[in-house]
């Protein structure tokens, strides 16, 4: 009997730090939100973009994940920064636009539920990406994020090391190195 492949990434998204992502960690193809179907030993990667919807896309990741057929190895999530103490609202403004409050409950709720799981995760906070934005550098939670933007690379070099292994239950910022 011959066992079907399952890629061991599955990776949700749209934007270029989904298609670089998935260049980095050689993924068939990234999945669409409808057609999300879990294996075991997969590591999730959701990679939304800042405007999406997080706070009702993470209620069919959850059922996906609730009636999935194996155990999920890991959950990789990017978020805007300032859902971990790491901004102070004139930058959030500045970042994410006039709807910056909306746009932060909503990660924030999309994180609580991911962290409600009770699975293996990490949380990647960036600021703005853009492909030749500066290089980046590491920050913990509580920590301010310094820049307007970050380079497109650091955040995906980031998210690839979270899905293969590091980070392990954190939430890990990306700031803009100065």
């Amino acid at each position: 009997m011959t066992v079907p492949y399952v890629n061991k990434w599955c990776l949700i998204g749209q934007g270029k730090l989904a298609q670089t992502v998935a260049r980095q960690l050689n993924t068939l193809a990234i999945v669409d939100l409808a057609d999300l179907s879990i294996h075991n030993g997969q590591v999730l990667c959701w990679l939304p973009e800042v405007n999406d919807p997080v706070d009702d896309q993470v209620q069919d990741i959850v059922s996906a994940i609730d009636h999935a057929n194996g155990k999920l190895a890991k959950i990789v999530v990017w978020s805007p920064a300032g859902t971990a103490d790491d901004a102070q609202p004139q930058q959030l403004q500045q970042w994410w636009g006039s709807d910056w409050q909306n746009i932060i409950a909503a990660y924030l709720y999309m994180v609580k539920m991911i962290d409600e799981l009770e699975y293996t995760y990490t949380v990647v906070r960036s600021l703005p990406i853009e492909k030749n934005g500066p290089a980046g550098k590491l920050i913990n939670e509580e920590e301010l994020m310094t820049g307007e933007s970050v380079s497109l690379q650091a955040v995906a070099d980031t998210i690839r090391q979270a899905c293969r292994g590091k980070f392990t239950n954190q939430s890990i910022g990306v700031s803009a190195e100065i």
